[in-house]
């Protein structure tokens, strides 16, 4: 492959004159059978830095592209929940030790849901020895009466079976030590509280169940290992991917306290990334994302990766179901490059129990570990994997770190190829991309004549040209 700075007379969507920076264009040419395109990348750590790209290069008059809406729900979506401060104090410890005075897991129990900031009355439906299920009492008895749904019954005994089973036993194969969780409420099981929620919600974890609701800040915890389900997803047999995700979080989260009396979380793209990467793990299905990655090139009428959206946010206000795919991709194009297995994930679990860091530099770590000779055949830091994830989701190379090393996503042609954004010059939020690639859209000659106008400090943009005979 070879890389090269260069500049063209300049050909974009707007005919007004504008100072060109041809030094913000770096040419690379790599082996393969891909059209060619121009990727602007805003590599901007900063959670508020969104950028411009500042003129994009010229669409073919007339172009029509086509309408690519995402199905509805989507694959996995949480509420956006702030979680409190919580104040660790020589009290802590009792977080650990169960209150004597309450039953272990009645018949009927109250529940704190965070998310509507209301009680809510359970029911205890099934258990075994890794799980007990309540559901919502007035969906249970209600108008939905589904304590005589025979069907309903049998899908949560499959839920049962299938969380200590296949979730639990595979969360001991691959994670080891860190498969450990917490016991709260001294009952040697997770809690699976199903709920009624808004369409769309898949589930929920929150970290405060596992404090004493005496500490300052976790006054509604549950004090219980939880995990809070759609009711819908166990109606429509859908279950599967929501409670793997779920567990990792809850993996994380009582490993955390576990070990390091640590409080703290990662930054929301790395927790969901970490949550989405372990699922086919845990759940022991290598394509339960499958949807995910073919979502990636959807149009909505909020932001998209196609439109800008980035991987790196802070909160979970910020993000989006696209936040996870975002994120599970790139990690797996991270995992892939470093030659990693599951590790690559259990690795993350376990600096979180160790470190401070939270945010991009966490992964930046691991890539200079995994490439502590600066090899530039292999990735090299946080920004340099950034760049060639973004352009390995349009090369999408055999071998070389411009792809996924022959990975099923290669062999599917996953990730899906990105098209251009659907509106003019839109802002690139920190790790995201706009892709312009060569075909109905975008002439050659658009691709082979841009130079970038001005735009963002961040902002870096690649033309990307394929080549028959290349040496690496």
């Amino acid at each position: 492959m070879s890389l090269v700075s260069c500049a063209f007379i300049s050909e974009t969507e707007t005919e007004t004159d504008y100072t060109l920076y041809p030094e913000k264009l770096t040419e690379i040419s790599i082996e393969g059978d891909f059209p060619k395109a121009i990727i602007a990348i805003n590599t901007s750590t900063d959670y508020s830095g969104s950028e411009s790209t500042g003129p994009n290069p010229l669409k073919t008059a007339k172009a029509i592209s086509p309408l690519i809406q995402a199905n509805t729900p989507p694959p996995i979506q949480e509420p956006a929940i702030t979680s409190p401060v919580i104040k660790a104090s020589s009290q802590a410890p009792l977080a650990l030790t169960p209150q004597l005075s309450k039953s272990t897991d009645p018949e009927t129990d109250t529940f704190w849901n965070e998310v509507t900031k209301t009680t809510i009355n359970a029911t205890k439906i099934a258990s075994n020895d890794a799980t007990v299920v309540y559901i919502e009492t007035s969906a249970w008895t209600g108008a939905e009466n589904l304590e005589s749904n025979i069907d309903f019954q049998n899908k949560v005994e499959q839920l049962l079976t299938y969380f200590q089973n296949t979730v639990s036993t595979n969360a001991t194969t691959h994670l080891g030590e860190f498969s450990e969780i917490t016991d709260v409420d001294d009952n040697g099981k997770v809690v699976i509280l199903l709920l009624t929620m808004e369409a769309g919600l898949s589930g929920f974890f929150w970290n405060v169940d596992l404090y004493s609701n005496s500490m300052s800040g976790a006054e509604n915890s549950n004090e219980k290992e939880m995990l809070y389900i759609n009711i819908d997803k166990i109606s429509n047999n859908d279950y599967h991917h929501v409670i793997a995700h779920e567990y990792t979080h809850l993996l994380g989260a009582t490993n955390r306290l576990r070990v390091a009396s640590n409080f703290s979380n990662y930054d929301v793209w790395i927790e969901e990334g970490l949550a989405e990467g372990l699922t086919p793990y845990l759940s022991g299905d290598n394509d339960i994302l499958i949807r995910s990655l073919t979502d990636l090139n959807n149009i909505e009428s909020s932001i998209t990766p196609r439109n800008g959206e980035g991987l790196i946010k802070q909160l979970a206000s910020q993000a989006s179901w696209y936040t996870y795919a975002v994120s599970y991709s790139f990690f797996e194009y991270c995992r892939l490059q470093m030659s990693q297995d599951s590790d690559f994930y259990k690795e993350l679990i376990e600096h979180s129990t160790t470190g401070t860091v939270s945010d991009y530099k966490v992964i930046d770590t691991k890539i200079k570990n995994y490439n502590s000779s600066s090899n530039t055949n292999l990735i090299t830091n946080f920004e340099d994997a950034l760049i060639s994830y973004k352009i390995a989701n349009h090369v999408k190379h055999t071998s070389n770190k411009y792809g996924y090393k022959n990975d099923t996503f290669h062999e599917t042609n996953l990730p899906a190829t990105f098209e251009g954004p659907t509106f003019s010059n839109p802002v690139i939020e920190p790790g995201g991309s706009l892709y312009f690639v060569q075909g109905s859209s975008y002439s050659e000659e658009s691709i082979n004549d841009f130079v970038p106008g001005e735009s963002g400090d961040n902002i870096k943009f690649f033309r990307i040209i394929p080549t028959a005979n290349n040496s690496e």
